[in-house]
């Protein structure tokens, strides 16, 4: 199984890209092409397997947004796509020197837009957030989010706060948004979740006390669902996924996080 690996030197040298990755100027959606013609202004992102991997805007493409693709792509070609997206931000957001106003250029040797004149370095915006399995007994909880769709339920999640770690999040989000208290924060796994910048920070962690109260803006519904009554929950493509079928994994005997 190929893999993506991650370019530092983002000037490209060739005129024809194995593979490229489109966007589109207008919707954002995105097309994966082989052997495409490399234009000015284009990104090198990296490689799978042997092949480089070019990004670069166009006025049209035959392709799909980056939330329907999120399913689709194997890993190796969303981390791809990931990071060009990240990179096309960056040149957009960072093309002047916030310190001095001097219009940025690429960095040598980093993933970065550098200041000629003052030296000023920008990198691509990461946002920390946890995502946690919280466990009680033989039940997960669940919560419907006003941005969800209506019947879905997912992880309570939320960002990193400046000063705090991973734990002290997921204890924080968890009282915030349904009123409890948690303990036994374990970590289970990451993903990087390009809506817009977040690395989602997976967890498990076990009821402690209290009982539920939604926050009523952010999270509507929220209950513990044993596995034979689960309500409709994240598709593939995300580590809320992962985490759900890591729980009713140990069903059969096998506990993760």
């Amino acid at each position: 199984m190929s893999t993506f690996t991650y370019s530092f030197d983002l000037n490209c040298k060739k005129s024809m890209a194995p593979i490229a990755i489109l966007f589109d100027e207008a919707s954002g959606d995105i097309e994966i092409a082989t052997n495409a013609r490399i234009p000015s202004g284009a990104f090198h992102v990296g490689s799978i397997g042997e092949k480089d991997v070019v990004a670069f805007k166009a006025k049209t493409v035959n392709g799909k947004s980056l939330r329907a693709l999120q399913g689709e792509l194997d890993e190796a070609t969303l981390n791809a796509v990931n990071r060009a997206r990240q990179l096309m931000n960056l040149k957009r957001r960072a093309g002047y020197c916030g310190c001095c106003g001097t219009p940025t250029k690429l960095a040598d040797k980093a993933a970065a837009m550098r200041c000629p004149r003052c030296g000023e370095l920008y990198f691509p915006r990461v946002d920390p957030a946890i995502i946690v399995g919280v466990r009680r007994g033989a039940s997960l909880l669940l919560a419907h989010n006003s941005d969800f769709t209506p019947q879905l339920y997912g992880l309570i999640a939320g960002f990193v706060e400046g000063g705090e770690s991973i734990e002290a999040a997921v204890i924080r989000e968890v009282r915030e948004e349904v009123g409890i208290a948690v303990k036994n924060v374990r970590y289970f796994g990451s993903q990087f979740w390009p809506f817009p910048n977040s690395l989602m920070i997976g967890c498990f962690a076990d009821y402690d006390d209290g009982e539920l109260r939604c926050d009523g803006v952010e999270i509507t519904d929220a209950g513990f669902f044993r596995r034979d009554s689960l309500p409709t929950t994240p598709g593939p493509g995300s580590v809320a996924r992962r985490i759900i079928d890591a729980w009713l994994a140990e069903d059969s005997g096998v506990r993760l996080g």
